[in-house]
Formats: C-alpha cells, structure tokens, sequence
C-alpha cells in the first residue's frame, strides 16, 4: 500500500512539473509574440525603373529555326465517327 502510495506521488509531481513547464513555454511564447514591440516598416519604398527589354531579332534568322518543319495536319477519319448507339451492347 505504501509503495504504491510513494508512485503515485512521483507521478503527480512528473505531472507537475510538465504541465508548470508547459504553462512557462506558453507563457513565453505569448509573451514574445503579442507584447513585443515591432520595429514600424518603411513608410515609402524607393520606386525602381523598369528593366529594359531588348529583343533579339536575329535569332528568328538562325539557320536551326528554319530546318524546323511544322506538324502535318491529322487527315479527318474515313469511316463514321462511333456507332449510331453507343449504350447498346455488342
């Protein structure tokens, strides 16, 4: 009877100390993460030229690009497209 008295006041004070650590870290982060003052942001930002686009032309001139050839065309099917009933079985 006495041993299990003795383990459950180990546990109660292991509980204890969890949950007072538990209560300390959440304290802290709230304290951190409300409390805190944060430094202001700029109140106005530089403003930035945009970047100049150059095209290079010469590149559409290249020999590579004009020895490409283009698709050819899908001819359109002979036969009938499906079947006049398609929910009917075979």
């Amino acid at each position: 009877m006495a041993i299990e008295f003795l383990q459950a006041q180990k546990r109660q004070r292991y509980l204890i100390l969890i949950l007072t650590l538990a209560i300390c870290s959440i304290l802290l982060v709230v304290w951190l993460g409300f409390f805190r003052n944060s430094a202001p942001g700029p109140t106005s930002f530089p403003t930035a030229t945009p970047p100049t686009i150059e095209i290079n032309w010469n590149a559409l001139k290249d020999t590579k690009l004009e020895a490409l050839k283009s698709f050819e065309q899908v001819p359109p099917m002979e036969d009938g497209v499906g079947r006049e009933n398609p929910f009917t079985s075979y």
